[in-house]
């Protein structure tokens, strides 16, 4: 009696911990929701075509916006589009999209412990920063940086033990992250070959079916989307008709670059217009920009590997997004000016004296802001080599198998980020699949 008396108490007690834990993670993700509230990065987007369109939706004028003219537009992707959409029928002004993505955040931690199979620690809590942080944003990034950690956990598990219904979750995941995100298309293709090495080859039959039916699963789900643009292009288009400007504008990432392309949405639009084009994002101008694009890389192929070896390498040294505290004490007009005046200097210490020449109020904000972002520089830099090192030493077989699991989707992302476009922001969404492999070690180094 006194044993199973012992045992209910110790029950309970567990219960009240994870009732506990679950408490302060909502309770930080509010927080930091709170803080970065003000956020401007990517806002343009979200105020100038995200939400026009969503609101022709509403009246009943179709899929369009004043800033591209009358015409059907195929671009952007609606999946948040129509989230958008959503919002604006509330009517919250932005308070619909922040609590669905505060609760996509709370189910992508849940699901990173259910990956990683480590015990729920406090002190997570502080490094989860970036990714509460993109989820706080209101942009494509947010929702589908939250659904890749179930992804990940359902396709792992699918090669690991062969289960229909994960693969199925797995696909169908995959299809709603490709309805706001179209870079992930070819992504279980690409995990399927590392999962396929000699090492497991007993896991090389489920490996090879995840990348083959994960694919075909996620296509399903961009039927809609295709039938629409092929209606209206006579095209298919797997994606939405911006990449060619992206991949065009992407080529000035490369500092001093001969072309004289500078990294800015103005520069397609100049070009688009110096063409006859209305806007650079029609599928007229997404073949004319892809064909330029590739022009310019046969002329100098050199320089594009240079500038993808450029890309890499900020990538590593740049860190993650952490947010953008600072805006609590600043206005969103005058927080863009500051940005404007300190990115248009050349050279560190030039940025640094603009940042400490501003009155001494907003200074102080941004500075606090740049030291929270700062610290995750380094730690987003060791947790990548740890990965790296542990790719090789991970002795279970298991944890191996989970670690080239996810060097595929980390591989992946950076191949993305260094042919295309980089922004340190891209980086979050590999940033717990990091950490987790990291807490997993340490775990297996600290356990008895």
């Amino acid at each position: 009696m006194i044993i199973d008396s012992l045992k209910r108490v110790k029950f309970v007690s567990m219960k009240d911990k994870a009732k506990y834990f679950g408490m302060i993670t909502v309770a930080t993700i509010i927080i930091v929701f709170a803080l970065n509230y003000a956020h401007i990065n990517q806002q343009g987007t979200v105020t100038d075509v995200f939400r026009p369109i969503a609101e022709n939706i509403l009246d009943g004028k179709g899929y369009q916006c004043a800033e591209f003219g009358d015409e059907a537009l195929t671009y952007p992707l609606w999946g948040y589009t129509l989230l958008v959409a959503a919002d604006s029928l509330t009517g919250t002004n932005g308070l619909f999209l922040l609590t669905l993505q505060a609760i996509l955040c709370y189910i992508g931690i849940l699901y990173f412990y259910k990956l990683f199979m480590i015990q729920k620690r406090y002190f997570h809590l502080l490094l989860f920063l970036p990714f509460i942080a993109m989820m706080s944003v209101k942009w494509p990034d947010a929702i589908a940086g939250a659904l890749l950690i179930p992804y990940a956990y359902y396709g792992f598990s699918y090669i690991k033990t062969a289960r229909l219904k994960h693969l199925i979750i797995n696909g169908l995941l995959l299809g709603l992250i490709l309805n706001f995100r179209s870079e992930y298309l070819y992504l279980p293709i690409f995990t399927a070959v590392l999962s396929v090495l000699p090492t497991f080859k007993q896991y090389r039959k489920p490996a090879i079916i995840s990348g083959l039916v994960g694919t075909a699963l996620a296509v399903l789900l961009l039927i809609p989307w295709i039938v629409r643009s092929y209606n209206i292009t006579d095209e298919i288009h797997l994606s939405a008709t911006n990449g060619g400007a992206v991949m065009y504008i992407s080529l000035g990432q490369l500092p001093d670059n001969p072309w004289g392309i500078v990294p800015l949405d103005q520069t397609a639009f100049d070009f688009a217009a110096a063409k006859g084009l209305p806007h650079p994002y029609s599928a007229e101008a997404d073949k004319i920009f892809k064909a330029e694009t590739k022009k310019l890389i046969l002329e100098n192929p050199g320089l594009f590997i240079k500038k993808c070896a450029n890309n890499l390498f900020a990538s590593l040294y740049r860190g993650v997004y952490t947010g953008e505290f600072a805006n609590l004490a600043i206005t969103f007009d005058r927080r863009l000016e500051i940005n404007q005046n300190i990115s248009s200097r050349s050279g560190l210490g030039s940025k640094i004296t603009a940042l400490f020449n501003l009155p001494a109020e907003e200074s102080s904000a941004i500075i606090a802001e740049k030291i929270i972002q700062a610290l995750f520089v380094p730690i987003f830099f060791m947790l990548l080599l740890k990965f790296m090192f542990l790719l090789i030493k991970m002795p279970s077989a298991e944890n191996k198998l989970l670690m080239f699991f996810l060097a595929g989707i980390i591989i992946y992302k950076f191949l993305i980020i260094s042919a295309i476009q980089y922004e340190y922001r891209h980086m979050n969404a590999v940033y717990m699949f990091l950490l987790g492999t990291w807490l997993m070690y340490r775990r297996k180094r600290t356990t008895p």
